[in-house]
């Protein structure tokens, strides 16, 4: 994912007035963004109003922030893992009916039944062809997968450009204070 900050002249001006204290503002406030986005991918995907049927905690677990910025190297970011390897079944709210088990995979829509699925060592199986040949696990969606189809990630880039812009005109109000004083 990267980041473009709209507004160039805002963020030239801001520069301007940091002087030579910009690049330590400029690592300072990629930082702050850098955890704001974590959590806002967390709070998007996972929860009550989220996208898949999990708590924010079991998404967050696929949520890694890269190492944090320094004066010398003003690169940063968070990194979504978890594919190939989907989400086991067992975290969708499963519900062992009379046939088959049911899940909540999706938080807008309701619960998908499988009437061919059962649970056997704590893992979700289903039989291949209809219920009947070999058995094979079952597996949910990965969280950037769904981070990518649902449409959230233009909106997370959204809100990592206008916070960037938010803590680096902080950052230049601190300076400016120190300067001052």
């Amino acid at each position: 994912m990267s980041v473009t900050v709209n507004g160039d002249k805002e963020f030239v001006s801001l520069m301007k007035r940091l002087g030579n204290n910009w690049s330590r503002a400029l690592y300072i406030s990629l930082n702050r963004t850098r955890t704001t986005v974590g959590k806002e991918v967390g709070k998007k995907l996972g929860g009550t109003k989220g996208h898949l049927g999990l708590s924010v905690a079991q998404v967050k677990e696929h949520v890694f922030l890269k190492p944090p910025s320094t004066s010398s190297k003003l690169i940063t970011g968070v990194e979504v893992k978890g594919y190939p390897t989907p989400i086991d079944f067992n975290s969708f709210k499963l519900k062992l009916a009379k046939r088959g088990v049911s899940f909540r995979v999706r938080a807008d829509k309701g619960r998908e039944k499988f009437r061919h699925a059962f649970v056997r060592k704590n893992k979700v199986m289903i039989r291949r062809n209809k219920g009947k040949g070999r058995l094979k696990r079952m597996y949910g969606p990965s969280v950037p997968n769904a981070l990518a189809e649902s449409g959230t990630l233009t909106v997370i880039e959204k809100i990592a450009a206008e916070r960037l812009l938010v803590v680096l005109e902080q950052q230049a109000l601190r300076f400016e204070k120190k300067i001052n004083t």
